[in-house]
């Protein structure tokens, strides 16, 4: 029996014009179809350490799926790195990764959809941040994180979608890096 705390969806943590249903005791989101994005944000925050998590996309019309990590200052009037500041996005339907507010993103991996496992590496010792695909790395996505700063993993949906959050409370699909 493993007793240690894990990461889950927070279901406290309301999106400003909308929220998900959290389900399976908070480790899956479900995002109505509706125009509003749809956020499920970690229930921990860190500044140092080596952190992993895997979302896989279970079901729904995946063509707008962003997996993040945000700081404590996102606001869930947007999505992290895209639109609003304070968070690193890798998408989708392009495969392309955002910044705070970077516009349209910049080429990095490969797209993704239903029952595909993107894996988060978040590196806060070397302040860095690696996507991976089915257990291949992307390759490191983003260097210069402000350590300064506690960091999350959020996922974000702009149409219907199910999708299911491991922070290690049961086996990963591929092995942490």
């Amino acid at each position: 029996e493993d007793t240690a705390n894990f990461a889950t969806f927070n279901p406290l943590f309301k999106g400003v014009n909308a929220s998900p249903t959290m389900q399976a005791a908070n480790l899956e989101m479900n995002a109505p179809s509706t125009a509003t994005w749809f956020n499920g944000v970690s229930s921990i925050f860190a500044n140092t350490g080596k952190w992993y998590a895997e979302y896989t996309l279970v079901s729904g019309t995946l063509t707008s799926v962003m997996i993040s990590i945000a700081n404590s200052d996102y606001r869930a009037d947007n999505f992290p790195g895209g639109t609003g500041a304070n968070g690193y996005s890798y998408v989708s339907n392009t495969g392309n990764k955002f910044y705070n507010n970077t516009g349209a993103g910049v080429a990095y991996g490969a797209t993704f959809t239903t029952s595909d496992v993107i894996g988060v590496a978040m590196d806060l010792d070397a302040a860095t941040l690696t996507y991976y695909k089915n257990g291949v790395s992307q390759g490191t996505a983003f260097t210069g994180i402000d350590t300064t700063k506690y960091w999350t993993f959020v996922v974000a949906s702009g149409n219907s979608s199910v999708i299911a959050f491991n922070a290690g409370q049961r086996p990963f699909a591929y092995t942490p890096p």
